[in-house]
């Protein structure tokens, strides 16, 4: 007859105790250890007996007789093992997944404002992010402007228009009787006296006699 091998999980004030039988005798009963912070039960071996191990990196523990240690939250992140806790995405960087062993530095273009983010926010319109890890976004300089959001980056204004103050999302043409010349100008210039021009005049020879 083949011999059965049964486990019984039981319950007492010490902790859980498991009580291998062989063949229906007792053959040894072992208390499960309580693990320190960091570390899970690791088992049974091949012997059935658990060890306290250590998490791995981008998970955490709380101690006890946990059987498995839990994966770091999205946003958050771990890269050592036997850990008890996980650390926040730091401003300028993100976590967007869980398990995460290092956090994501946010992407020209993109920022985080905040810790523990899942996701970088894109640029809006009229402001810029110019490098990696940017923790806020930053308004186009006066002449400048970008009309989308997520950009790493300001356009100047063309010949014939102008972009008067900061954060502009889009640029103005020069209005009639004036002109510019040059790119990323702030003003036009106005026709001399008695002299007009179309919209948008990019040159001085542009300004010619009015009509009477």
């Amino acid at each position: 007859m083949s011999l059965v091998k049964t486990i019984v999980s039981k319950t007492c004030m010490t902790g859980a105790v498991l009580l291998l039988a062989l063949g229906g005798r007792a053959s040894h009963a072992q208390t499960l250890p309580s693990c320190p912070r960091g570390q899970y039960l690791a088992g049974p071996n091949q012997y059935g007996g658990y060890q306290c191990t250590p998490c791995p990196a981008g998970s955490y523990s709380t101690g006890g007789q946990v059987m498995a240690c839990t994966p770091c939250m999205a946003g958050t992140y771990q890269p050592m093992t036997g850990a008890p806790s996980c650390f926040e995405a730091a401003t300028g960087y993100h976590v967007p997944t869980t398990g995460a062993t290092a956090p994501t530095p946010c992407m020209p273009g993109t920022y985080a404002p905040g810790p523990a983010l899942i996701n970088c926010l894109a640029a809006a319109p009229g402001y810029f992010v110019g490098g990696q890890g940017g923790s806020s976004q930053t308004p186009c300089a006066a002449g400048t402007y970008t009309p989308t959001s997520g950009s790493a980056g300001c356009w100047p204004a063309a010949a014939g228009s102008y972009v008067p103050s900061t954060g502009a999302s889009a640029q103005t043409l020069c209005p009639i009787g004036t002109y510019s010349s040059s790119i990323g100008s702030t003003a036009c210039t106005p026709c001399p006296t008695g002299l007009t021009s179309p919209a948008g005049s990019t040159s001085s020879s542009a300004c010619v006699k009015k009509l009477k």
